[in-house]
């Protein structure tokens, strides 16, 4: 008779599980020499007291939805890696999950994307992730569960839970099998994914690049050019305030009668003729950029103009 299929888990027992998960397998002193059905059947009894409202949960439904968040979790952690390890200039860490999370969907078994935001907090850091991470999504393990069979093998505070990289099957493989042609090719294709993946985030930073500095060579012509309009316009201011001037000097105090207005007159004139006296006296620009080495440029007795 077959078992019927329960529902599917929600948010809350995804996080309730994995706190469960992580509570009872990262026990250095209870997840020590114990077999694979006593882990698990610690975690079904601990799952099923502290549920809330939600259904009753299987030792193999509780295992077969753990093995798909860390599938998911440890995948999403080597695709991090290998978008840092680009060192995309000035990418925030939103950005870099963004672009983990499209090289991600290269995966067959995650082609709909990445589905456990709300425990990625949780399990991100577990010494199962953070100890050994592999580089690449065609190096991805299968989605089984196996327990290391070496009782030797085994420290305390390490848990006897792990993830099979390598196996096809739930069971422990001592020696590896040939690996299957199915198997190869979609290698292969991951591992193309991956490396046209690599090549568009490559492709995307120069452009961004050359966006960069065509912008600055604009943002150079544009200064430049607003220095000229400045330069230009003081020219103008000058010249018009030359040409006031030259009326006033050239104004003749005996035509005029008011005595104020003459003698206003008058002042402007020597104010102007002092200033144009005082700047026909400043000194050339060749002593100022030579005259650290040649002291008497310029001077009566250079014979020098």
């Amino acid at each position: 008779m077959e078992r019927s299929r329960g529902s599917s888990f929600n948010q809350h027992e995804d996080e309730l599980l994995c706190r469960v998960y992580l509570e009872i397998s990262q026990d250095p002193i209870g997840s020590n020499n114990q077999s694979q059905g006593k882990l698990w059947e610690k975690i079904e009894n601990s799952y099923n007291e502290k549920k809330e409202c939600w259904e009753i949960r299987s030792s193999r439904s509780l295992q077969g939805r753990m093995t798909t968040i860390l599938y998911a979790i440890r995948n999403l952690k080597s695709c991090i890696i290998q978008v840092e390890n680009l060192h995309p200039s000035g990418a925030s860490e939103f950005d870099i999950m963004e672009k983990a999370k499209k090289l991600l969907i290269q995966d067959p078994k995650l082609k709909n994307g990445f589905k456990f935001d709300h425990v990625w907090l949780l399990m991100k850091d577990i010494p199962k992730f953070t100890d050994n991470v592999n580089i690449g999504i065609q190096d991805t393990p299968n989605t089984e569960i196996n327990i290391s069979g070496s009782p030797t093998s085994k420290s305390p505070g390490v848990s006897s839970f792990s993830i099979n990289l390598s196996s096809d099957d739930g069971r422990s493989n001592s020696s590896q099998r040939p690996i299957g042609s199915k198997k190869a090719k979609l290698k292969r294709k991951l591992a193309e994914g991956n490396s046209s993946s690599v090549d568009n985030l490559v492709s995307s930073n120069e452009k961004l690049l050359n966006f960069l500095k065509e912008s600055t060579s604009s943002r150079d012509k544009g200064f430049e050019m607003a220095q000229l309009r400045v330069q230009n316009q003081a020219k103008k201011l000058a010249l018009k305030e030359m040409q006031e001037e030259n009326k006033i000097l050239l104004t003749s105090l005996d035509s005029i009668a008011i005595s104020t207005t003459r003698e206003f007159i008058r002042s402007e004139q020597e104010r102007i003729i002092k200033k144009r006296t005082q700047k026909q006296q400043q000194p050339p620009v060749a002593p100022e950029i030579y005259g650290k080495y040649f002291g008497d440029i310029g001077s009566p007795g250079s014979n020098l103009p």
